[in-house]
């Protein structure tokens, strides 16, 4: 679905920046409202997801797109499995 979905670079490209945003500002959100403390592994996390993001760009249009649409799929997967309970935090 997310394929097909997914067919012309337009698509791809937005579909892609809204799971990058959601993805980011997901983890913004229980950042700061969660966490008691911050630490430099928190800002590691941001630096890693935006500068695997900003690789894409060396590379085809559509490669942005799916990095994004995979990251929201990969990390809203574990979100719903940890509240579920199969994974531990």
């Amino acid at each position: 679905m997310l394929l097909a979905l997914a067919s012309t670079t337009g698509k791809a490209q937005s579909l892609g920046a809204v799971c990058f945003g959601s993805t980011l500002g997901w983890y913004a959100w229980y950042t700061l409202r969660q966490e008691k403390t911050h630490t430099a592994a928190h800002i590691a996390i941001f630096t890693g997801i935006i500068g695997a993001a900003s690789l894409t760009k060396l590379f085809p249009d559509r490669l942005f797109g799916y990095y994004c649409i995979g990251l929201a799929l990969g990390f809203f997967a574990c979100v719903i499995a940890m509240g579920r309970g199969w994974l531990k935090e």
